[in-house]
């Protein structure tokens, strides 16, 4: 079967996100301490990724999240809000309601990306991903 939201998106940046979904369902990432989050998955997939934007923002109506934009303006929540089977794909189109849902603004007061254990857990998880990234990217890796 092949979805109605699939006519909205090139070939290409469907392949890329069967590669994050692939890649983040077969990996274990332990950050010692700290939680992996939808903010530090998604931060370390642009560093892998980078024609990939990391957006933050809330999921309807308040829930603190990062998700990434593709070139084209879909959205790629690597890491779903209370959900199991993520990554998922939104067709940034007017047919999709759901797209309304990621809402794009400031998280500063609940996520301090600058604090030093945020970005050791970002790398960390980079370096993880890295691994499983090469045996499905043919462009090769930073």
């Amino acid at each position: 079967m092949i979805p109605f939201a699939a006519r909205f998106i090139n070939q290409q940046e469907l392949m890329l996100f069967k590669t994050i979904k692939n890649v983040v369902e077969k990996i274990e990432i332990d950050l010692g301490t700290e939680l992996l989050s939808c903010h530090v998955l998604a931060r370390a997939i642009t560093k892998i990724i980078p024609t990939l934007k990391c957006e933050d923002g809330y999921y309807y109506p308040n829930y603190c999240h990062s998700w990434l934009k593709t070139p084209s303006g879909h959205l790629i929540d690597v890491y779903p809000v209370a959900s199991i089977g993520g990554p998922i794909l939104i067709v940034n189109h007017n047919g999709s309601p759901i797209h309304f849902l990621y809402i794009k603004r400031p998280t500063k007061e609940i996520v301090d990306i600058s604090k030093n254990s945020f970005k050791i857990s970002v790398k960390k998880t980079e370096n993880i991903l890295k691994e499983h990234f090469k045996e499905y990217l043919t462009v090769p890796l930073k």
